[in-house]
């Protein structure tokens, strides 16, 4: 009878080892595959950047060999509304082009989203501004930064101050308004609906 409490003892704690240590390996199991899916989560996200990087950078290839011009320099920003956007800023002709690269097709990438242009300053800082298809984008804050760094220094601080006013810069009279105290004659002012 003492050997078969022994042998009963023996076998209860051979088959708690064996469940104990099944369960382990299926409790180590789950918590691999749980760490494998979260990486291939986080690679999956990394090769969706990639692509729209790849993407852009394609974008911004085609731009700077099709339609920006020579000697104009080229920075890439992103827009208060998020929109990563090519500003080709030609200081000799005074322009300034935004073209969106995030949302364009390679055809319609040919025109700027925005298209700014300042006279010379001897024929009275006339401006002109035509909206193609930046609408609600933000890109009229960008190329408006750039235009102050294309007029003179007081020009810049009699103004400054209304640019932190204007919420929507989609609205003409508050971009005319805009424009005129910074100094500019405004004779054209086209805009896309």
């Amino acid at each position: 009878m003492v050997a078969a409490n022994l042998y009963n003892t023996i076998l209860s704690s051979y088959n708690y080892k064996r469940v104990s240590s099944s369960f382990s390996i299926k409790f180590i199991y789950m918590i691999f595959k749980l760490i494998f899916r979260k990486k291939l989560k986080e690679l999956r996200k990394r090769e969706q950047g990639i692509e729209l990087e790849r993407t852009r950078l394609k974008k911004v290839k085609y731009l700077l060999d099709e339609r920006v011009g020579d000697g104009a320099k080229c920075v890439i920003e992103t827009t208060n509304k998020g929109v990563a956007v090519l500003v080709a800023i030609n200081s000799k002709e005074n322009e300034i082009e935004v073209f969106d690269i995030d949302t364009m097709n390679m055809p319609s990438v040919k025109e700027s989203g925005l298209w700014v242009k300042m006279w010379d300053k001897i024929r009275s800082k006339e401006v002109f501004l035509q909206d193609r298809n930046g609408k609600e984008k933000g890109l009229e804050e960008v190329a408006m930064i750039h235009l102050f760094n294309l007029v003179d220094e007081a020009t810049k601080e009699k103004v400054s101050w209304k640019v932190k006013d204007i919420k929507d810069y989609n609205d003409k009279d508050e971009l005319i308004t805009l424009y005129e105290n910074m100094g500019f004659k405004i004779k054209h002012f086209s805009k896309a609906q």
